[in-house]
């Protein structure tokens, strides 16, 4: 490794050996993986080196049962909320959830979570990426959400989640011009030849000679054979990125500020953890973690959790030998159909004088002496192979959990409707599940956004929201300054025409914020059931216009009334209870002639001043 160190060498060894771990315990869950993604995604059911001449038929159920969870999971839009830990940061986080809804609509970060739902259904687990580009917007920088691959993630073997994780490993193929654009000088020494087969990865790790290898085995087909290089002919190279909670510690030699005498002081190297990148055995980072937040930067959801495991169990898992034995089925149908259909001859010797002249020509003349030949046909394809195989279809709905309910169809024989809400109630389960599992992911990264901007959001940027409600599209510029007492966020309201410059707000900062997602899934029944339940959610609302009751809060829960808490909550504060007074009666006005004794006394006396008539009290 010419150019190194000892000490950078000695840091290429520990990431090779800890990719090597997680590599070889990866192997009990991604050794399938390939086969999952042509099973649920595409239509490559059958060996290759199928002969042409059998049917290879595929009705890719896998298929049908994820692109009905993905739009039903996703298709609701995320509400974010952010919740501070002081009090008295409450404006500012209001502004910081508008911020994030223009951040999620401006990055387009509904279409990630989709492509992570859709890993999460093939592989079992969907991870999600919240990085810092400083070359986007012109220079200025942004935050980058970002649904990574699973096949190039490779946890702690020992962590059962992200947050548990001692170290996470992202290894990539990347062009050499793009590891050699990002570090310059650095990765002048990086090489193409940096790819070998894990075999041989396994024999020299056994005699200490450490290489990288490819993460990616047959997924992403790199070998020294320049045959089985992707088609672009650019030399790649894995760009293998550790994020480590390195608990390493130093000795600093630090001053008392009262008596004036230095004294050590043992304390963490890497306080907020540390991230290096390799590319061959070429050390290209080893820095602090650049996120102020020292958070792993990544956020894993499973589709079905597994019980003290990181990676999930997806829907191709439990459906595949399923989707085999229906492919069989159908393929015994479809060669007995044609078998069957085509019936043979049978030609007394000697009657027809050429009988390869007998086929299934439409209005074929065979000449022929003596008894004419007859076309004996087969039997039809026997009834159990279609029971059989109806019974396979019932099998991948009752084990995916999707069914004619989810698809928005009644189900034959269900007319009450009594038992078909009893339906809907239990098909949404394991619809919940899985959107529990995002929402928990998506929490992180909410967080990891809010982090983001408070450190990146610099500069004053304008946000635009499109309008929330019955309220109009809302601008305002935004930015976060490091006072005395730690951030300052500064938020400048957008001028109308006329009104002179806008003043800027400060509002420092006094505790961390908490940010969820509430996302609702778009079951074909929910959106229409959300109207009905939010009509009597009104109703009641109407009889207790401040919302003072807190009955109302268990009423809306139960009723699950998308922003039902915050509508309350803004209800709450702007209420005002009308002050207390006693009835006041107003006297209506002398326009006809009224009896004034059958009046009350203070109306006899109003009426009469108003008719310029004083009262019998004031003659005199």
């Amino acid at each position: 490794m010419p150019g190194q160190s000892q000490k950078d060498v000695h840091t290429v060894r520990m990431i090779q050996k800890l990719f090597y771990r997680a590599k070889r315990s990866r192997k009990r869950w991604d050794k399938e993986w390939f086969k999952f993604y042509e099973y649920g995604m595409r239509t490559r059911h059958w060996p290759a080196q199928r002969p042409t001449f059998r049917a290879s038929p595929v009705s890719n159920y896998i298929w049908s049962v994820i692109q009905t969870i993905v739009p039903i999971a996703t298709d609701g839009k995320p509400s974010p909320g952010v919740l501070p830990e002081n009090p008295d940061d409450i404006v500012f986080a209001e502004f910081l959830r508008k911020a994030l809804i223009w951040y999620w609509q401006d990055a387009n970060c509904d279409q990630e979570i989709t492509t992570g739902m859709y890993d999460a259904c093939v592989y079992g687990t969907g991870i999600l990426r919240v990085g810092f580009n400083p070359e986007l917007r012109h220079g200025l920088g942004d935050i980058v959400l970002e649904a990574v691959d699973p096949n190039y993630c490779y946890p702690d073997p020992d962590a059962t989640s992200i947050e548990n994780c001692r170290y996470f490993i992202y290894a990539v193929p990347t062009p050499i011009s793009e590891v050699r654009r990002k570090f310059g000088e650095r990765a002048k020494s990086v090489s193409g030849d940096s790819f070998m087969d894990l075999d041989q990865f396994d024999a020299r790790y056994s005699n200490q000679e450490v290489v990288v290898v490819s993460p990616i085995d047959k997924r992403t087909q790199y070998s020294s054979n320049e045959s089985m290089r992707t088609s672009d002919s650019e030399e790649r190279v894995l760009w293998v990125e550790c994020w480590l909670n390195d608990q390493t510690t130093e000795e600093i030699e630090i001053e008392d500020e009262d008596t004036g005498e230095t004294k050590t002081e043992t304390r963490k190297k890497y306080p907020i953890g540390r991230v290096l990148t390799i590319a061959g055995n070429t050390l290209l980072q080893d820095e602090h973690n650049p996120f102020a937040d020292g958070m792993i930067p990544f956020a894993a959801f499973s589709d079905y959790t597994m019980p003290r495991e990181f990676w999930g169990q997806g829907e191709v898992e439990q459906l595949r030998q399923m989707q085999e034995d229906l492919n069989r089925m159908d393929a015994i149908i479809y060669e007995g159909s044609a078998l069957m259909s085509n019936g043979i001859w049978l030609v007394e010797s000697g009657s027809v004088k050429d009988t390869d002249s007998l086929t299934n020509q439409q209005g074929l003349i065979v000449e022929y002496s003596g008894k004419p030949p007859v076309r004996e046909r087969g039997q039809s394809v026997p009834e159990a192979l279609f029971k059989y195989r109806d019974q396979k279809v019932r099998d991948i709905n009752i084990v995916s959990g999707v069914n004619d309910v989810s698809r928005g169809v009644r189900p034959e024989g269900i007319e009450a409707g009594v038992a078909l809400q009893e339906l809907k109630e239990s098909d949404r389960t394991r619809i919940r599940l899985k959107v529990r599992n995002l929402e928990k992911a998506m929490k992180r990264v909410g967080k990891m956004l809010v982090s983001r901007m408070m450190q990146y959001y610099t500069e004053p940027r304008m946000i635009q929201i499109s309008g929330e409600g019955s309220t109009g599209a809302e601008y305002f510029y935004f930015h976060f300054e490091q006072g005395n007492t730690g951030p300052v966020g500064v938020v400048t309201p957008v001028g109308q025409q006329g009104q002179g410059q806008p003043q800027s707000q400060e509002y420092p900062l006094k505790g961390w914020f908490d940010v969820r997602f509430d996302v609702a899934s778009a079951l074909p029944f929910t959106k229409q059931e959300q109207v009905i339940n939010l009509e009597k959610f009104m109703k009641v609302l109407a009889n207790d216009p401040g919302a003072q009751s807190p009955l109302l809060d268990l009423y809306a829960e139960a009723l699950e009334v998308p922003g039902a808490q915050e509508a309350l909550d803004k209800i709450r504060s702007n209420f005002k209870p009308p002050a207390e007074q006693g009835p006041q009666m107003e006297p209506p006005k002398l326009s006809v002639s009224v009896n004034l004794e059958m009046l009350p006394a203070a109306w006899q006396e109003a009426l009469l001043i108003q008719s310029g008539v004083s009262p019998p009290n004031q003659q005199g």
